[in-house]
């Protein structure tokens, strides 16, 4: 199995989180995490290539003060936006993990 970087956006500290962390996985997340894992640090206007891809990092405080979100883009073009929110309509829920 091939475990590839995990990222995340400010909630760190989840079960699955960890366990991909153990197996081997690299995390990065908001400098300013205070994760349990060990994390590259990742800040507003940092850039990560990730296979020919290149996530480019995007400050969004809300949830706490370092949350993140992630734009995904394929040479200069975005390609997804991901800001690992949930969104609530009428008490209801949905939570976007590994989509």
């Amino acid at each position: 199995m091939t475990v590839t970087p995990v990222v995340d956006v400010g909630l760190g500290n989840s079960d699955y989180v960890v366990d991909l962390v153990v197996q081997g996985a690299e995390l990065l997340a908001p400098t300013g995490s205070e994760l349990a894992a060990p994390h590259r640090p990742l800040a507003d206007g940092d850039e990560v290539e990730l296979r020919g891809w290149t996530l480019q990092v995007i400050a969004t405080p809300g949830h706490t003060p370092e949350y993140l979100a992630y734009l995904l883009k394929d040479g200069s073009r975005p390609v997804r936006l991901s800001s690992g929110g949930t969104l609530m309509a009428a008490a209801g829920a949905q939570l976007e993990v590994g989509a």
